[in-house]
Parts: C-alpha cells; sequence; structure tokens
C-alpha cells in the first residue's frame, strides 16, 4: 500500500481499526462497519511518540482533504472485507472491490499499491477486533476472576458472536498456510493477545499464566472451528462442560492480586 508506506498511511489504518473497534465485537458486521464509514470524517485519536521515550494519546483535528482520504482508505476496507468474505481473498478481485466502492482500479491502486497489500490492511484490521475481544477480560475483578472468566466465557460462545468464528478469521488462517506475510502479521497480533491475557491471569496471582492462556486460547478457537464441522452439536450442554473445564485450567490457588505484568 503506497499510503501506508508512510506515517500518513499508517495512521488512517489505524484509525479504521480503531473506529471498527469502538463498536462492541458482538454487534453484526455491517453496523461496525457503517459506523467506522460515518466517524472517519470527524476527530482521530493518534499516538504521539516523543523519540521513543514515551506514548500519550492526543486529538488533533483532521483537514477536510485529509478527512477524505481517511474517509476513501476506510471504504475500500469495507468493501474489500465484503468481497474477501463472499468470495475468498483470491477468488475477490481487485475490479470487483473497485466498482463496489465506486471508483476505478487505477484510484484504488493509488492507496493500495497491490491486493497483495490490500489482503494485508484487510487482516490487521480483523486481528485487531480479536485483539480488542480480550478488553472484556480485562474487566473482569482479579478476586473473582476464575469464576467470571468461566461465565464470561459461556456468554460469549454461547450468543453465536465469538471473535474467531468470522468468515474473515477461516479465510486468514487458510492464508497464513501459504503466505508468509500475513501469517507473521496473524502471530504479531496472537502474541499481543497471549501478552494481555498473560497479564490478566498473572494480576489474579494464577500461576504458570503462558501454559493457562495457551490452553484457554485453544479452547477459544477449537469451539469456532467445532461449530462449522458439526453444527448440530449439543452447544448448550457442551458449554456447561466447558465451563468446569475453564475452571480447572484456571487452578484453585489462593489468589494474590495486583502482580506486576511484564
Amino acid at each position: 500500500m503506497v499510503a501506508a508506506s508512510n506515517s500518513a498511511g499508517r495512521l488512517f489504518l489505524a484509525v479504521c481499526i480503531k473506529r471498527s473497534l469502538t463498536a462492541s465485537w458482538e454487534e453484526s458486521y455491517q453496523n461496525r462497519m457503517n459506523a467506522l464509514s460515518n466517524d472517519a470524517v470527524h476527530k482521530v485519536k493518534v499516538q504521539i511518540f516523543n523519540r521513543g521515550e514515551k506514548e500519550q494519546m492526543g486529538e488533533m483535528p483532521v483537514s477536510k482533504t485529509a478527512a477524505k482520504r481517511e474517509a476513501r482508505i476506510c471504504e475500500i476496507l469495507e468493501c474489500a472485507e465484503k468481497h474477501f468474505s463472499i468470495k475468498g481473498f483470491h477468488g475477490a478481485g481487485i475490479s470487483g472491490i473497485a466498482a463496489d466502492c465506486g471508483i476505478s482500479v487505477g484510484h484504488l491502486y493509488h492507496y493500495f499499491g497491490s491486493k497483495d497489500e490490500l489482503i494485508q490492511a484487510v487482516v490487521k484490521l480483523e486481528m485487531g477486533r480479536q485483539e480488542e475481544s480480550i478488553a472484556a477480560f480485562e474487566d473482569l475483578s482479579p478476586e473473582n476472576l476464575r469464576i467470571e472468566m468461566a461465565e464470561l466465557t459461556t456468554t460469549i460462545f454461547s450468543n453465536d458472536k465469538e471473535p474467531f468464528r468470522t468468515v474473515l478469521n477461516f479465510e486468514i488462517l487458510a492464508e497464513a498456510q501459504r503466505n508468509p506475510d500475513v501469517a507473521a502479521i496473524m502471530q504479531h497480533h496472537d502474541a499481543q493477545m497471549r501478552r494481555r491475557f498473560m497479564c490478566i491471569l498473572r494480576r489474579a496471582g494464577i500461576d504458570d499464566p503462558e501454559t493457562r492462556t495457551e490452553l484457554i486460547f485453544t479452547i477459544f478457537s477449537g469451539l469456532s472451528a467445532r461449530a462449522l464441522r458439526h453444527p448440530e452439536q449439543e452447544r448448550a450442554t457442551l458449554l456447561e462442560v466447558i465451563q468446569d473445564v475453564i475452571l480447572k485450567i484456571l487452578g484453585d490457588k489462593p489468589v494474590t492480586s495486583d502482580a506486576a505484568c511484564d
């Protein structure tokens, strides 16, 4: 992507991801993306790095030209997600995505230098949504983490809205098998998610957070795959058992909260 190769391009992509994450991940895909496009012309939050020494959040007004460009990038990503979800990364064509956005192929390439760069941008967008799903667990109290986490997990997977069950997620998993760039993006976000989840367990005084996180994440991703392989499964009964499994994974060691995170 031409724009994403410089700081402005990275900012636009970050804004698209941030806007899509302001809505709950339990909401429908279309509602999230509509909100994304409408909000794109307003003020954006940017990360200001002071020579790598500190990071802080600030607001900066967006010029009319910059806002228009930002909105166009978000619109292209929206159209690309729709086409990739329906036809797959390799089945969807740039011409169809451009036509859906009401622009020419050349105009699309002005924002994204190649189809591969557009795919990578969409992958980052979806992975960013998945990473933000960890926030629900970060709100749990360390004192009652085991029980609350087991209950929250059951709630998430009983409403068929879990973040790992999207069409794009399965398409990304398949693409990562043959595309090292996509695999690297996916693995980077997975590492971020694992770090955040391990920090939650560490604050609650749960030992061996790395192994326990890996086990719980395996359950998360496995449930989504099983729902496709076995759609007639008795999900309610299964989730009752999984709740007990989560409790056993977390153990029954007395909690000592507020442990430091790496």
